[in-house]
């Protein structure tokens, strides 16, 4: 979350903490300001009645010593004949004089000739304004002319100690708020929850789905910068995805390498092959291959041990290794069998190529472990060529499988080419 440009982060232990604390502080103020409200709403449910019944009461006594003006000996006496004035309620008949008095209440029921209730005292009594109009009775009143003019208004306070509002109205409004805070407050989380968290973890989510599901592990989940949990998980989740990418490409490797020498083996040679024949067929090239058969290795194992034949084939791949080029394809089919694949090589440069590992083999001698034994060791080695001796896998292998079997019959460590009229090349010590 960016503020003041800067990038800040927050725990979800601390928003929910902070998310609940803050329901409930605004719950709590709701409930405050609606009680007031319920309250209010109590005054002028429970008193209206009783206050617009008890000053009509007051207009009636009035209405018949109003045909001889008004007074406030007759007034008190009419207040006393209808027995207010106990139990703390308070009435007063106000005079319409003066018009511009600073009662803004009694105004209002002197020019809009409506009934006016109020909180007063700090809500410990309640102001009822019921104006008295004049009728056809009383139009000889000195205090009004014509029929529904404002004669008075009669002015009755209440302690709040008498209020009674009904249970079913209590209830009801009760019930109304508390369900309505309880909206507020839900509407209130969902919305945090929602784009704060919901939102962020969905993302994740589809991030880590789209990864497992297309297998591509070269994607990664975005980071949450906003929620401290979630930058953490999508960093742990794209540690896991990194070591599952290099656990894959291990396994990838073992199964395509030999875990000697580190040549390709059987299954990535016949990869490399067939990714060979795809390209010199699509671009009209030639290449050739190149098998090698060690001599005599048998007798290395048997005569020293295999840990002085794992030595002369894992130094025999260095050797040759160096001889070839980078485009070049080195791999161990299996015991003492190597072969070279050469793109862009015909059979002479095949030939050529082939003498070329032959010196690097026997140009040294093999200083055998762990006895220390000096031994030279001694390949025959085969070369045939595309498309000339095979236009696939399976017709290139066999023919330099024959062209090796030749070089075997002739005597062993030679370099022996295949030729469409059955002559072979061959070169010997």
């Amino acid at each position: 979350m960016k503020l003041f440009g800067r990038q800040f982060t927050f725990s979800l232990e601390v928003a929910f903490t902070l998310l609940s604390l803050l329901s409930l502080a605004m719950a709590s103020l709701f409930i405050y300001l609606a009680s007031d409200f319920v309250t209010e709403s109590a005054i002028n449910s429970g008193f209206i009645f009783e206050a617009r019944h008890n000053a009509r009461l007051v207009e009636q006594t009035l209405n018949s010593t109003m045909k001889d003006g008004v007074s406030s000996d007759k007034v008190q006496s009419a207040i006393r004949d209808t027995g207010l004035g106990i139990d703390g309620i308070s009435v007063e008949l106000r005079s319409t004089s003066k018009v511009s008095t600073p009662d803004s209440d009694l105004n209002d029921a002197i020019t809009k000739k409506t009934e006016v209730i109020r909180a007063i005292d700090n809500g410990k009594r309640v102001r009822f304004l019921y104006p008295v109009l004049a009728t056809k009775s009383c139009l000889s009143c000195h205090t009004a002319r014509h029929q529904g003019d404002v004669l008075g208004v009669i002015d009755l306070s209440f302690p709040d100690t008498s209020v009674t509002v009904p249970m079913g109205y209590a209830i009801k409004s009760s019930l109304y708020y508390t369900v309505f805070g309880m909206w507020m407050m839900f509407a209130l989380l969902y919305l945090n929850l929602r784009f704060k968290l919901l939102g962020p973890i969905t993302s994740m989510v589809n991030d880590i789905r789209a990864i497992t599901t297309n297998r591509d592990w070269s994607h990664r989940a975005l980071p949450n910068r906003d929620i401290r949990e979630l930058m953490s998980l999508s960093d742990d989740f794209n540690k896991l995805i990194e070591v599952v990418q290099e656990e894959q490409e291990a396994l990838r490797e073992i199964s395509l390498r030999d875990p000697l020498t580190g040549l390709l083996n059987r299954r990535g040679f016949n990869l490399a092959i067939n990714a060979e024949l795809m390209r010199s067929n699509r671009h009209g090239c030639s290449f050739s291959i190149v098998l090698i058969d060690l001599d005599g290795f048998k007798f290395i194992n048997d005569t020293y041990g295999h840990p002085a034949g794992d030595f002369v084939l894992s130094e025999l791949a260095a050797r040759m290794g160096r001889c070839l080029r980078d485009v070049d394809s080195f791999a161990r089919l299996g015991g003492d069998e190597f072969i070279v694949i050469l793109p862009e090589t015909d059979a002479a440069g095949g030939f050529v190529a082939a003498q070329r590992l032959r010196e690097a083999l026997v140009g040294e001698l093999f200083v055998l472990p762990p006895s220390g034994v000096r031994h030279r060791v001694t390949a025959s080695i085969g070369v045939a060529s595309y498309p000339r001796d095979g236009k696939d896998e399976e017709s290139l292998t066999t023919a330099v499988d024959a062209v090796l079997y030749e070089a075997k019959k002739h005597g062993k460590d030679c370099v022996v080419v295949a030729s469409p009229t059955n002559d072979l090349f061959r070169e010997m010590e």
